[in-house]
């Protein structure tokens, strides 16, 4: 009878264990894309104009890619595997106006044509549950019309 007792119990506590595990995947953390490799010629280097955070100056060197945007004085630095940036990204606080910092962490998929990229990002650890996230080259595109930000 005991057996029996410690088996069922043994049993509840791996199902339970699966159901934590799968309800804890569901509820976000990074995401992890399919590799995909890096258009020819194209880099991260330079600078973009995202419709969602405005200005953008990335600096690649290697595989590794340090940024900032002017959306709220943003930084963010990465890691390159192939054609995808992933990143985390910081927004300082300011103390005088009762400001938090604000951190989380994204992705950036290089453009076929190496002009564009898109992603996603998001809160903590969770790279995708914030936005969409997409920027446009500025010295290959031209300026904006309604580019009201001003040019680095």
């Amino acid at each position: 009878m005991r057996d029996k007792v410690t088996m069922s119990l043994v049993v509840k506590l791996a199902m339970a264990s699966a159901v934590l595990m799968m309800a804890m995947a569901a509820c976000g953390g990074p995401q992890k894309l399919e590799p995909r490799a890096m258009p020819p010629g194209a880099t991260f280097n330079g600078k973009w104009y995202s419709p969602q955070y405005e200005n953008m100056e990335l600096k690649q060197a290697g595989t590794k890619v340090t940024g900032t945007f002017s959306y709220k004085n943003g930084s963010l630095e990465g890691t390159l595997e192939g054609g995808i940036l992933y990143f985390e990204w910081t927004q300082p606080g300011d103390m005088s106006k009762a400001v938090r910092e604000v951190r989380g962490t994204g992705y950036f998929i290089m453009g076929a044509d190496g002009e564009s990229f898109e992603g996603r990002w998001g809160y903590g650890d969770d790279n995708a549950d914030g936005g969409v996230w997409t920027a446009d080259r500025i010295e290959s595109k031209g300026p904006k019309e309604d580019f009201d930000a001003p040019i680095f």
